[in-house]
């Protein structure tokens, strides 16, 4: 079985959701207490690990261990700028390790550190589980949702958490991408994908944390992205006032309203009976939020501004569609701007279905077309759906500034400053992938030496300074002879790039000696294998311990329901029941073994041995399900 994940990202509200295709339609994978969508929250304690919604009701009484939010810092070093104030304004620690973020908690009287990557591993292996549980079937593979901007250092870093989580082989999809197979599904089914005919269409994601905008034509079974961007910084959690924390949760509700109602209420508590409550309207609120529509309005503009030097340029004045995803774009101020912007061309704004859900069941969708099976019923275009991605940053070499060898940019030797480099890209940003593309170099001043050394850098990045753009790694070209009357050796880099973003970077000597060619993969991620198998270990060996403290807590929560079934049925018995029930409160906040839980069911089933009628069978709260540690 195929599953879709969404890895929602916001700085509190996180939310992760899973589904599943079943009897035709995606259908939404709940947790353990019905819930639609999956808080993906982790807390520590004395006794173990909790996840999810019951690791978020822990933020309040154990903050420092409760942790959230870490999508942000993926991928990024732990200096980084753009993670700071994530950082400074964590509840939970972060911690230097090799120059990436790392969360510390206190785990059973002892620190302890966990990479972004294992945290969003945990809640991936939480995730699985519910979906195992609800099918009755063994989850084999994943399409897990990224924002399309997201660079080759996030991708691999979201690969490594499937990972360690035990997911083989994961199929990363843009969020926007998986919106709009899911839009497919059911507005295209029966014309044919593309509505019968090219179809140029803007995307616009607006999540609680991250607003991601792509370009897109689609026709006859293809959709193929023609640029993209994603803004980790800007969602609906951006139009809450993120500085009154009183206030937050009445002007969620209050924001949420206005989408449907002209007028809601904002209502504080201020102390005791003391309570404060002002009207707001929704004019109100689109003027407080004018500044975060305008840069939606402005990511837009980039995004098709971007799209002109595809070999399909998506133009303002060429979109036909316009598809809004994602709860925050019930606000109207949001449809407002777009209306004014794009009113020469006046072009259709259509909201798609289960705004919040659209995702998940694109991804969905899409595990099921990639699964062994196929999909059939009304939606079978869907089995030949072919998606198209591109490259979210340019890719290119590391080049000597000045092109002394004229037509030919030079590339660097082993020596010289970083400084004295420039960055040519090979692989221009928004590149449809997969593909392949060369360039011809010439190689450094090689005057009055027989041999010489080629140095291939490669970055990803859009500034012109290499050390700029994130390094991606490098290799050299050695033993490279001059050529007679002073002519100048040239050689040709390419960038292979596969359609899983799989990239192999080969140098070749034009002209050179056999052997004169060189390969490397590019392995972006910052995690070595021997530390994801060790993470993989450690993973295994806390998923021991959860199913062992679910054991003992379902083994309490057993106990307390025996007694409270007997407290009021029984003669005779309010002692038992009462004593068993203290005892339930004393150890509330400390550890229990199963031996303890033992002798109260022994003393308890003895009081009702006394009181209840021969032959009357007196149930257990499940030892056989809990293990000692």
């Amino acid at each position: 079985m195929n599953i879709g994940i969404d890895l929602g990202t916001q700085r509190r509200q996180v939310i992760r959701r899973v589904a599943v295709w079943r009897n035709g339609h995606p259908e939404i994978i709940p947790d353990e207490e019905g819930n639609r969508s999956f808080a993906s929250y982790v807390s520590f304690s004395r006794d173990g690990r909790l996840v999810g919604g019951r690791a978020k009701l822990q933020q309040s009484v154990n903050p420092k261990n409760t942790i959230f939010g870490v999508k942000r810092v993926l991928g990024h070093g732990f200096r980084d700028l753009e993670i700071q104030e994530d950082i400074r304004k964590s509840p939970f620690s972060y911690v230097d390790i090799g120059g990436v973020p790392h969360i510390e908690v206190e785990v059973r009287d002892r620190k302890e550190s966990f990479a972004p990557e294992e945290i969003i591993a945990v809640q991936l292996s939480k995730m699985v589980r519910m979906a195992e549980a609800y099918t009755g079937e063994k989850v084999h593979r994943a399409v897990v949702s990224i924002p399309p901007g997201f660079s080759r250092i996030q991708r691999q870093a979201v690969q490594d958490a499937c990972e360690i989580a035990g997911l083989e082989e994961p199929y990363l999809l843009g969020e926007t991408s998986a919106a709009v197979v899911y839009y497919g599904s059911y507005s295209w089914a029966g014309a044919g994908l593309g509505g019968g005919g090219e179809k140029r269409m803007l995307v616009i994601d607006v999540g609680a944390g991250t607003t991601s905008v792509s370009a897109m034509v689609t026709e006859e079974g293809v959709v193929e992205v023609v640029s993209a961007s994603s803004n980790l910084r800007l969602g609906g959690s951006d139009f809450d006032n993120a500085h009154q924390a009183k206030a937050r949760s009445s002007c969620e509700r209050a924001k949420v309203l206005l989408s449907s109602s002209l007028k809601a209420s904002v209502e504080l508590d201020i102390s005791g009976d003391v309570h404060y409550i002002f009207p707001i309207s929704r004019d109100e609120l689109n003027v407080r939020c004018e500044s975060k529509f305008e840069a939606i309005l402005d990511q837009a503009a980039q995004v098709v501004s971007q799209s002109s030097t595809s070999k399909s340029p998506v133009t303002k004045s060429s979109i036909q569609e316009i598809l809004l995803v994602g709860g925050a774009t019930r606000m109207t101020g949001i449809v407002d701007e777009l209306k004014a912007y794009f009113s020469e061309t006046n072009p259709s704004i259509t909201s798609v279905r289960d705004l919040d859900e659209a995702v998940v069941f694109g991804c969905a969708i899409q595990a099921a077309v990639l699964g062994e099976g196929k999909i059939h019923g009304p939606r079978d275009w869907l089995d030949t759906i072919l998606l198209l991605d591109v490259v979210p940053q340019s890719l290119g070499v590391a080049v000597t500034r000045g092109n002394d060898a004229g037509e030919f940019k030079t590339l660097p030797s082993d020596g010289g400053s970083p400084h004295e480099r420039a960055f040519s890209r090979t692989l221009p940003r928004n590149s449809t992938i997969p593909t392949k593309k060369t360039e011809t170099f010439s190689c450094s001043s090689i005057d009055g030496i027989s041999e010489s050394t080629v140095s291939i850098q490669v970055y990803e990045g859009e500034s012109d300074i290499p050390t700029a753009n994130t390094f991606l790694g490098c290799f050299e070209l050695h033993g490279i002879r001059s050529l007679p009357n002073s002519e100048v050796r040239r050689i040709q880099v390419s960038f292979d790039i596969d359609a899983r973003g799989r990239i192999v970077v080969t140098a070749e000597v034009v002209g050179g000696e056999r052997g004169q060619t060189r390969s490397m993969e590019v392995r972006v991620g910052r995690m070595p294998q021997y530390e994801k198998d060790r993470l993989k270990n450690r993973a295994r060996e806390w998923d021991a311990l959860d199913r062992q403290y679910e054991a003992l807590t379902q083994r309490r929560n057993n106990l307390e329901e025996y007694c409270y079934s007997f407290r009021d049925g029984v003669e005779g018995v309010h002692e038992g029941i009462a004593q068993c029930l203290q005892w339930l409160d004393d150890t509330a906040s400390r550890s229990v073994t199963n031996g303890e839980y033992t002798v109260q069911e022994d003393s308890l089933a003895a009081a009702l041995q006394r009181i209840l009628p021969p032959g009357y069978i007196i149930m257990r709260t499940g030892a056989d399900q809990a293990q000692e540690s």
